[in-house]
């Protein structure tokens, strides 16, 4: 149920002509030859979704605006002092959304032991129902054209009765609340995710672009057999056993373009341009994901671990308690165009990926590091269409591609409680090498034939049990990216 309607009034184009109500019910019910079985779902929904109309501000002052027209040519025509000059500041949010819904189901099972009656088959009745309010909210920000930044969070509060009978029950009951005096029950999970993506403009041959995301979920558990504790396993005040989780990524690119920079500076006459141009992008990046997760840890998190903050330490351990799984992975990319004489194309990337991970092991974390490099990698693709004459009665384009790609990876684990690779433990290494090839030819008649061969060599996975907590063995040596054997 919505208004279709557009409002004329400052309240109702604020509030009712973006309010919605839902309502479903549903039921069902199966027989089978040993069972019998009922379901019964009814839900109840409203949300709000509203997108402010804009708002904004000139946030340079006059006399600054003047100075930036003062500014030289080439200064005053660049992104950034336009941007800069003419930019606003908006005061509203470009969206903000919320939406409550009540669902309550109930599930009936009879079942037999065998097809017949008999006097000491009698049915065994089993119900089991759930009872949830789960509620969302979300506001996202628009401050400026090249910026914008958000967070959404929501909460799953059980409305069932667990009783008093078991202690995690006890607690459940314990933990309900009261609004307006209405029961509401406890939280049962929530959630935060937030958001930031930022691309300033500073020149139009550099587009810089930042990207920060941060998840969290917490769950509590009402159906445990055992209580969690404050004060390790067994000191300290009980609550409801709990698990929570975190990440937080943030994505750093940049995409030059090398031409146009020498063009707006030395104009278009300049004779390196002629090499230049043919460079189309130069494309860099830098990613950096973290993840932890806790289990029974005794307590709830503060809000730097809610919003991501910290390093590895925090991500690893909060308030003395390790992590029962934490990640640290950072990956750099790059990657290269080339236009060539003749219709030629010629690509090359590189990318290395290095991934730390903890798992718990008794009182201890136990470390895995992995790294993965691709390089070489190096395609180049022509493409060649007759413009006439008697080949073009039979062959319209021809379109081949070739390419070689390397990648190494680098798998230790070295011994228990120990961070760093300067102990005794594993490490295995891989090297893998392909050159696809492909060729195609499209015939005038509408025909196409391909040729696509490929050759690939895999390199032998070499484990190894290295002595790296003794000083005097000797140090293996790591095999290179081009397959030379290098020191380590």
């Amino acid at each position: 149920l919505r208004r279709t309607r557009r409002g004329t009034r400052w309240w109702q184009r604020s509030f009712t002509d973006n309010i919605g109500v839902a309502a479903t019910s549903t039921t069902g019910s199966s027989h089978s030859t040993l069972a019998t079985s009922a379901v019964r779902l009814r839900s109840y929904r409203a949300d709000y979704a509203v997108a402010p109309s804009e708002r904004s501000i000139r946030y340079v002052p006059g006399f600054l605006r003047s100075l930036l027209d003062a500014l030289p040519g080439f200064l005053r025509r660049s992104d950034m002092v336009r941007g800069l000059r003419d930019g606003r500041l908006r005061l509203t949010p470009s969206s903000l959304t919320f939406s409550s819904d009540l669902v309550r189901t109930r599930a009936d099972r009879s079942s037999f032991r065998v097809p017949i009656a008999t006097p000491l088959d009698t049915a065994t009745p089993v119900a089991s129902t759930t009872a949830v309010l789960r509620t969302t909210a979300g506001i996202d920000f628009r401050p400026f054209r090249s910026m914008s930044l958000g967070v959404s969070a929501g909460w799953d509060r059980d409305l069932r009765d667990y009783g008093d009978s078991t202690t995690v029950g006890a607690l459940a009951s314990a933990g309900r609340q009261r609004l307006l005096g209405l029961d509401i029950g406890f939280v049962r999970q929530r959630t935060l995710n937030t958001r930031f993506a930022w691309q300033p403009p500073i020149a139009s041959w550099i587009r810089p672009s930042v990207t920060w995301n941060t998840t969290f979920a917490l769950s509590r558990d009402p159906t445990a057999t055992l209580a969690e504790r404050t004060r390790g396993d067994t000191a300290g005040a009980f609550r409801l056993p709990t698990s929570f989780n975190n990440g937080a990524s943030v994505d750093l690119s940049a995409a030059l373009d090398l031409s146009r920079m020498l063009r707006g500076v030395f104009g278009d006459s300049a004779g390196i341009l002629r090499i230049l141009d043919r460079v189309t992008q130069l494309d860099l990046g830098r990613r950096i994901d973290r993840r932890s997760q806790f289990d029974r840890a005794g307590f709830d998190p503060g809000t730097n671990y809610l919003l991501g903050f910290g390093g590895t330490s925090a991500f690893r351990m909060q308030e003395g308690r390790q992590a029962i799984a934490a990640s640290d992975l950072l990956q750099d990319r790059a990657s290269i165009a080339v236009r060539l004489p003749l219709n030629l194309n010629v690509t090359s990337a590189y990318a290395t990926r290095s991934a730390l991970t903890w798992y718990l092991r008794g009182t201890g974390q136990q470390l895995q590091r992995g790294v993965e490099t691709e390089w070489p990698n190096v395609s180049a693709r022509w493409l060649w269409t007759p413009r006439g004459g008697l080949v073009r009665h039979f062959i319209t384009t021809i379109n081949a591609s070739v390419g070689y790609s390397g990648r190494s990876q680098l798998n230790e684990t070295p011994a228990l409680g120990v961070d760093s690779s300067g102990a005794s433990g594993l490490r295995y290494t891989q090297s893998t090498r392909s050159v696809p090839i492909n060729l195609s030819v499209s015939w005038a008649p509408r025909l196409t034939t391909t040729l696509s061969p490929a050759t690939s060599a895999r390199g032998p996975t070499v484990p190894a049990t290295r002595p790296w907590a003794s000083a005097a063995a000797p140090r293996r040596a790591r095999p290179s990216p081009s397959g030379r054997r290098g020191a380590w």
